[in-house]
């Protein structure tokens, strides 16, 4: 199912500061969500002009660890 998800643009590869364990898939992987981004499908697809003006974001997604690490520094700024 991910692997479905991933060729849909629907879901991006985790990256966990340690590594994640991908077995012997980690090629289809990579290779899923990189056609996925060249052919701009799911998320990877530009807003329509419809969906610009009900306020859809024009910046790229943002990858689970940018969005964890935009907030730790945010966190840190807050604690000192």
């Amino acid at each position: 199912m991910g692997l479905e998800m991933l060729k849909a643009g629907l879901a991006t590869i985790y990256e966990a500061k340690s590594g994640a364990e991908f077995g012997k898939s980690e090629g289809k992987y990579r290779a899923a969500e990189e056609k996925a981004k060249a052919q701009k499908v799911g998320m990877w697809a530009k807003p329509t002009l419809r969906q610009k003006l009900g306020g859809a974001s024009t910046k790229a997604p943002e990858s689970p660890r940018e969005y964890k690490a935009r907030h730790a520094a945010a966190d840190k700024l807050k604690k000192t």
